[in-house]
């Protein structure tokens, strides 16, 4: 196994596209709209990271996943939590528990729960 790509339905994919582009950094890949909207976007964050969006108007509020981003540089990580916890909700702020150089969870704008935890060594992704 080479990757696993999250995949996220939400209620505008084209808004979300450009929310996660931002805050990871990444660019709008893919983009396929149809008169009724965008029905998928893509999110390319590295080579081997992406992040695909599906427009689901009947998407309930709230996430059945956590996402868990695994980061090396302090600095990434509290820009990135800063960035997805725009217009969202801090679970837990981001702090130094025994485990980690920094751990954060927290709810973005369209529901998905984000756990960001960053460390040093072979033992980080």
């Amino acid at each position: 196994m080479h990757s696993i790509t999250a995949s996220i339905s939400v209620t505008s994919a084209r808004e979300a596209a450009d929310f996660y582009a931002a805050a990871f950094g990444g660019t709008l890949a893919e983009f396929i709209q149809t008169d009724a909207g965008c029905i998928h976007a893509q999110i390319k964050i590295t080579a081997h990271t992406s992040i695909y969006l599906h427009d689901t108007p009947t998407t309930p509020t709230g996430s059945q996943i956590k996402l868990c981003v695994a980061l090396h540089d302090p600095d990434e990580t509290r820009k990135l939590f800063a960035a997805l916890s725009e217009g969202g909700e801090i679970i837990t702020a981001l702090h130094k528990p025994d485990w980690a150089e920094l751990y954060g969870q927290l709810r973005d704008r369209y529901g998905v729960i984000w756990s960001l935890d960053c460390g040093e060594g072979e033992d980080m992704p």
